[in-house]
């Protein structure tokens, strides 16, 4: 498989069916407003890299892709595993995939590691989970450098 762009007009309309998700209608335009310009300014490309087990606890296979993101002439990148199912079905990652990603990984730089494991129902005395904790506030740091907190609450989750 070959590099994919993910910000196709299907992709962004299935994500706008995400987005404004305030109490009121202000609230949810201004997070379309927010989602829309930072969208028209970032480009994201998604490229297959293998199939293998992902995550520590994995048991089965599933597609890793290495995603890479530019914004404002800063680029990060990072793998992503598909979900299984998706993998079953040979399906590439959607731009809705991605960016309910990056916003939860986003959001994991400002717990420390016990919210974190509270948060996400993980065990704060194990070493992998702390391992993973690491992991995810590295992956936010770089997603702070080209997104802003306001930004990622107005992407799909």
């Amino acid at each position: 498989m070959s590099t994919i762009n993910l910000k196709t007009v299907k992709n962004v309309n299935d994500c706008l069916k995400y987005v404004g998700c305030g109490n009121n209608n202000e609230d949810r335009k201004q997070d379309f407003n927010i989602f829309t310009n930072m969208i028209k300014e970032t480009k994201f490309r998604a490229k297959y890299l293998r199939t293998d087990k992902y995550f520590p606890e994995d048991k089965q296979y599933r597609n890793i892709w290495k995603i890479t993101i530019t914004r404002n002439g800063k680029t990060v990148s990072f793998t992503f595993g598909s979900s299984l199912v998706d993998t079953w079905e040979n399906k590439e990652p959607t731009l809705y995939d991605i960016l309910a990603s990056v916003g939860l990984d986003y959001s994991c730089g400002k717990y420390d590691f016990e919210e974190f494991c509270e948060e996400l129902g993980m065990d704060n005395d194990s070493i992998r989970d702390k391992k993973m904790y690491k992991e995810c506030v590295k992956q936010s740091e770089k997603l702070q450098k080209i997104f802003d907190e306001i930004e990622t609450y107005s992407m799909p989750q």
